[in-house]
């Protein structure tokens, strides 16, 4: 799957600012029939985004997307993927092919494809619903002295986005302490 470009990023925007939109409204825009526009919503839906129709309304989206803006966030050394397999296997490439890496290097992604979550589960990953990120910091003193180091940025970006725009966010944990008790352990110290 590819990420939505052309008329399917177009009629994404188009959604995104609310309401509902006319697939006729959508095709004479756009210069497509509103059987192409009806095709382009299937592969959107696919994506993982909640589009609906009404009919004589239009499409709607369930819920707006908060799409990456790329031209901004490359001006901060940032590398962002609408779509990959998963951010974290993309640096282990790059880390196996030997390839040079900063430390500080990071990956985005709009969505996931094959990400994991602990015990080899499934990471659900659905378009635009959520950041996928992955960090890259070299330790000069080894292994040892990362001993709790994501766990605790992880919750420190938790605190940020709670506290900045008041949003229940969970935190994904490669650790088998339940995160609530990590939360309650990082807050006391």
């Amino acid at each position: 799957m590819k990420a939505p470009d052309g008329n399917k990023l177009a009629i994404l925007n188009a959604l995104n600012q609310g309401g509902f939109v006319s697939g006729q409204a959508l095709g004479e825009k756009l210069g497509i029939s509103r059987a192409a526009v009806s095709k382009h919503i299937k592969t959107l839906q696919e994506m993982g985004l909640d589009i609906f129709k009404v009919t004589g309304k239009g499409y709607c989206l369930n819920s707006q997307v908060g799409i990456l803006n790329k031209t901004h966030i490359d001006q901060h050394d940032v590398e962002v993927h609408p779509i990959i397999d998963s951010t974290n296997s993309e640096l282990m490439r790059r880390i196996q092919a030997k390839t040079a890496l900063e430390s500080g290097t990071v990956i985005v992604a709009e969505m996931q494809q094959a990400g994991r979550g602990r015990r080899g589960r499934v990471w659900q990953s659905p378009f635009g619903a959520n950041l996928y990120y992955s960090y890259f910091w070299r330790l000069d003193d080894g292994l040892q002295a990362a001993m709790g180091v994501s766990i605790a940025v992880g919750l420190a970006v938790y605190d940020a986005i709670k506290a900045l725009y008041q949003v229940e966010v969970e935190l994904k944990s490669a650790y088998s302490p339940s995160v609530d008790r990590l939360k309650s352990t990082y807050s006391k110290a």
